[in-house]
């Protein structure tokens, strides 16, 4: 997929071995790879027949992340996000002493906040690959 938007077209040899790593005995895997390959190696996994837990951020783009849904939705498999932070003990916790007790009351709006202002802004220039960058790893 991403390699399809490169104008060199090529793609990483190591980038689809996902297969080889799906559970004969529960027909799942977990894709934890480099981020830029989570959907190349969760489509193969889907195409494989496993169910899929893929960590975040699950694609570099919104036209990855669809093509991920179209497999799952296409071979019937259930694709899980990785949201472990969700799920940690003291913010459980926090929900049910905090949330679902009532202490908030009605709540009418909410603000995200997060930490973008120590990310770099805009875009960076485009660049040439670097003659280099060995793609067969």
């Amino acid at each position: 997929m991403s390699a399809q938007r490169q104008p060199s077209k090529r793609r990483p040899a190591g980038s689809t071995p996902t297969t080889g790593k799906c559970s004969a005995t529960t027909g799942s895997t977990s894709c934890s790879s480099v981020r830029h390959w989570h959907a190349l190696h969760a489509i193969a996994a889907i195409e494989a027949g496993a169910d899929v837990d893929l960590q975040k951020p699950i694609s570099v783009d919104v036209i990855e992340g669809e093509a991920i849904l179209a497999a799952a939705r296409r071979h019937g498999r259930v694709v899980q996000i990785g949201t472990q932070h969700k799920s940690t003990p003291h913010l459980i916790e926090a929900k049910k002493k905090v949330i679902e007790a009532g202490l908030l009351g009605r709540v009418g709006h909410v603000d995200m906040c997060g930490y973008f202002h120590m990310r770099a802004n805009g875009n960076p220039p485009v660049q040439p690959v670097p003659d280099f960058l060995d793609y067969e790893l």
